[in-house]
């Protein structure tokens, strides 16, 4: 079984953007309590550059040794992923990946979640990273936006699930019933995935691996992409622990519990 894939460390950038609407600011990319709160540009169909500055001195590679990324959610198919050291040449710049954004039909949302490693061998030692947006129609025929983007190091689980996780779509809704037998629905936001992970953990570094991700609270975003799921680069989520993660101590060095993670909408 391939290892889950997680980003438990979210770095800091500062976000620009070759156009945006004014209601829908660059800034919202890293209010990942709210991906849903977008970025717009103006427009679609056109060529537009979403440009992350890592800050003086720093490089993407010398933040994270393992980069990953998760564009999370997005109305287009067809991007560049970029790299460079300055901010002036997104035309031919150093490091430049094509990259085909899929719909993760669980949630019905368009996002990728990428190891910039599966994209090149070549290191990401560059300051910039520029999420370039194809001159093509958006899914939707609205202006292009992005929900957040999520950068950081990527740690794989020393220790898979011991059994099949779960993936439940969870609809919020308010049903009003009716004396007359009717009922009304209305929506109150959008799907979120349920993630259940059961783990069995037999040795003291998997152990600590759980217990980190107990550290991070109930209120810590992180991003986790999991191989053994159906999906591909789509099937990764900003998720959040949804209980206290219960964990039984079995003689002396076996653990048993559960992860219980609810996707950030």
């Amino acid at each position: 079984m391939a290892n889950v894939r997680t980003i438990l460390t979210l770095l800091d950038y500062t976000p620009t953007a070759s156009e945006a609407n004014a209601n829908f600011p660059v800034a919202n990319l890293e209010d990942y309590a709210h991906p849903f709160r977008p970025w717009k540009a103006t427009q679609q169909g056109s060529l537009v550059n979403v440009t992350l500055d890592f800050g003086s001195g720093n490089t993407l590679s010398g933040l994270a040794a393992d980069p990953g990324i998760l564009i999370n959610p997005v109305n287009f198919t067809s991007i560049k992923l970029q790299a460079n050291s300055v901010t002036t040449n997104w035309t031919t710049p150093p490091w430049s990946q094509n990259v085909t954004i899929g719909k993760d039909r669980w949630s019905g949302r368009y996002k990728a979640f990428l190891r910039f490693a599966d994209l090149s061998a070549v290191a990401v030692a560059y300051r910039y990273v520029n999420v370039q947006i194809q001159a093509v129609a958006s899914a939707d025929l609205l202006p292009y936006r992005i929900g957040m983007i999520a950068v950081g190091q990527i740690v794989e689980w020393s220790v898979n699930p011991s059994g099949e996780p779960e993936r439940t779509r969870h609809d919020p809704v308010r049903v009003a019933e009716f004396p007359g037998g009717g009922r009304e629905l209305s929506k109150i936001g959008e799907p979120a995935v349920i993630l259940r992970y059961p783990r069995r953990l037999y040795s003291t570094p998997a152990l600590n691996e759980q217990l980190d991700l107990l550290d991070l609270g109930l209120d810590r975003h992180f991003v986790i992409w999991d191989a053994s799921i159906v999906g591909g680069s789509e099937a990764g989520y900003l998720v959040r622990r949804t209980d206290l993660m219960p964990l039984n101590q079995k003689f002396l060095s076996f653990h048993e519990g559960e992860l219980l993670l609810r996707e950030v909408t």
